[in-house]
């Protein structure tokens, strides 16, 4: 019976054998994650309440629910990624504000624009998304790089970039620039101060503006101390649409229950993804029959093989508890049909529809673990509402429509994005 499980004893071990359990890994970390450690085991569950956290007031546009059922909302305009990007932009630049009038000027500037979201190749698509959304607006790219002295082509480009003209040159001071914030831990664990300085310097320069994907890094750049709210846009620029893995999409979808492995998480082995990995270690000791995949892997086909071959797929965040959403992450996966467990994140815009039309299972860190086996026996005891998870993979592969955002936000004809009649 489940109250003979060995593995039981292992959740409700004494406390000291956890923080020993931790403990050990220490010795594989740098500073930086020692001190996410200590953070951890001495964390207090009232100051990291993600229940009683607040980021203000957010309007979402959803129906009634007496007008559409789950499937009909999730089908419709109301209910769908791109509505959440509208929500977003909607919520940080209404029509007359600061930040939407300088939004407008910067894309009015040139006709022109160069996308740069390079050295990482994880941006390819988050890249070719920005440059579609873009065009839509009636800007042509380029897709060499402008030489230094032509300052007549927007610069799309993150703090990562290796830009033609630096935002911390005086000289590039007025340059036109959409800023992608890219980054989780800007205004919380691990602060950067070149991050502050380069955001302040966009915020001062009358030709700059930040792409933010966080509502809760949103909330902190406009109170403050920083006030930088004229200069940011919400806008979910972390989304991949497709995934950068939709090439290895099988032309067959494998049965949920038929999936061979249990659960998967991919990343980066922080301490915090360490510890969800002892923990599987210990459970799949004393269950034998079930495969866990928890590690860091970085080839792209490896990574959709097990997507596609996976019941959960969990994602927990790699630093603190108090975070943004991991959409690079979850647009990535969606498509392979897995059950989605996600550690609870900080951001309110659209959760209602990432949890009803996205099929994302929220946990906090504490349970997510046990979470995701629970599901795993579930979908095993053939419960209907695992059978099938088309419609959620629907969802996210219905996209943003990026080419629509900026003619509906400032109400102008879509253009034909150049394209041959």
């Amino acid at each position: 019976s489940k109250k003979e499980d060995p593995y039981l004893q292992h959740l409700i071990m004494p406390h000291r054998q956890k923080f020993a359990l931790q403990w050990r890994c220490l010795g594989r970390r740098i500073l930086s994650a020692v001190i996410t450690t200590v953070f951890y085991i001495h964390r207090t569950r009232d100051i990291f309440d993600m229940d009683s956290f607040q980021v203000g007031p957010i309007e979402l546009s959803s129906p009634s629910a007496s007008s559409l059922s789950r499937d009909d909302y999730c089908s419709s305009s109301s209910g769908s990624l791109r509505s959440i990007a509208i929500d977003m932009i909607n919520y940080s630049s209404p029509q007359g504000s600061k930040s939407f009038n300088k939004l407008k000027h910067v894309l009015d500037l040139h006709s022109e624009f160069f996308v740069d979201l390079k050295p990482f190749d994880l941006f390819q698509r988050n890249q070719e998304s920005m440059a579609t959304l873009l065009e839509g607006y009636g800007l042509k790219r380029l897709y060499e790089s402008p030489a230094e002295g032509r300052s007549n082509v927007l610069l799309v480009e993150t703090q990562f970039s290796s830009s033609t003209c630096p935002l911390k040159r005086d000289d590039c001071a007025t340059r036109g620039r959409i800023l992608i914030q890219t980054e989780q831990i800007g205004f919380g664990y691990g602060e950067s101060k070149i991050f502050k300085q380069l955001m302040k310097s966009c915020n001062e320069s009358p030709s700059c503006i930040v792409f933010e994907y966080s509502d809760y890094n949103y909330e902190r750049a406009v109170a403050e101390p920083y006030t930088w709210g004229n200069s940011y846009v919400l806008m979910p620029v972390m989304t991949q649409d497709p995934s950068r893995l939709n090439q290895f999409l099988p032309e067959t979808r494998k049965e949920i229950k038929k999936r061979s492995i249990d659960v998967v998480l991919f990343g980066h082995m922080t301490v915090r993804r360490e510890f969800i990995f002892q923990k599987s270690k210990a459970y799949t000791t004393y269950h034998p029959e079930k495969k866990h995949l928890i590690k860091m892997e970085y080839d792209t086909h490896e990574m959709a093989k097990a997507y596609s071959d996976a019941k959960v797929c969990l994602i927990v965040h790699a630093h603190a508890e108090v975070t943004p959403g991991e959409y690079h992450r979850l647009s990535e996966i969606a498509a392979f049909g897995c059950i989605l467990v996600v550690e609870n994140f900080a951001d309110k815009i659209g959760i209602d529809r990432y949890e009803n039309c996205g099929g994302l299972i929220f946990a906090d860190f504490d349970h997510i673990f046990e979470t995701a086996v629970q599901v795993v026996e579930e979908i095993d005891d053939d419960l209907n509402s695992y059978k099938s998870t088309r419609r959620h993979s629907d969802w996210w592969n219905a996209g943003v429509k990026w080419e629509t955002i900026l003619p509906e936000v400032f109400n102008i004809e879509v253009p034909s994005l150049g394209r041959d009649e």
